[in-house]
């Protein structure tokens, strides 16, 4: 499980000596959702005086595992269209008969960008076709370039985890990193989850790195997040 303790007049967001109301379940799971846009499934909430106790399951093996399989399915190339002002097309791309992108020029940026769709399901050996069709809706005809198209596996298949001992009010927090080698991971800390500040930049060649964030002394709460690029 994973447990998260707030003041009641955090969530409230109350300034000074402004009294703190005694909520009921509804009202803290309303509060959360506002303030942090999401709420976990099942939440159990305990309020224990002028704070609340959040406790929600950790993430499923099973959603874990959907996860990673989503990154194993993807194409990614770059395009960017080179029409005459006044054009307005539309580019679709399709995996087979399946439509899974579209890049509209009103909204496209100037020059190359790169684009990543998600395939239908997950392929591994066979012959597959895709495919892209650019429409024009003025009388300006569209033009596109389309180059370094890529299918297959993009991202990490063991994304990085974090572990923190210490951080009391005797010496700071010690942060270990977990993850696939040879990637930079931006560590970032918070004391409410929702404004969220750099730290350090890790660099992990080995798997696993270590950091002694000595701004956490005498910090009573601090939360860590890593950020692959």
């Amino acid at each position: 499980m994973t447990n998260i303790r707030l003041k009641l007049a955090e969530l409230y967001e109350l300034e000074g000596d402004s009294p703190v109301p005694q909520p009921g379940t509804g009202d803290i799971e309303r509060l959360v959702m506002n303030r942090y846009g999401f709420l976990p499934q099942p939440l159990i909430v305990v309020v224990e005086g002028d704070e609340v106790l959040l406790s929600f399951p950790e993430e499923s093996a099973a959603a874990q595992a959907e996860a990673k399989r989503l990154t194993e399915r993807a194409e990614k190339f770059e395009a960017g269209f080179t029409s005459a002002a006044g054009a307005q097309g539309v580019c679709s791309v399709y995996w087979g008969t399946n439509l899974v992108g579209l890049l509209d020029e009103r909204v496209a940026s100037a020059g190359l960008s790169t684009y990543q769709f998600q395939l239908p399901d997950t392929y591994t050996n066979g012959v597959f076709r895709l495919g892209f069709r650019l429409d024009g809706y003025t009388a300006t005809q569209s033009s596109l370039t389309l180059t370094n198209v890529v299918t297959g596996f993009f991202g990490i298949t063991n994304p990085p985890a974090l572990t923190v001992t210490g951080g009391t009010n005797n010496g700071p927090a010690l942060v270990t990193l977990t993850g696939p080698t040879n990637f930079y991971s931006l560590l970032q800390s918070s004391t409410d989850l929702t404004n969220w500040s750099p730290v350090a930049t890790l660099v992990n060649s080995n798997g696993v790195v270590q950091f002694s964030d000595m701004s956490a002394t005498n910090q009573v709460r601090r939360f860590y997040r890593a950020v692959v690029p």
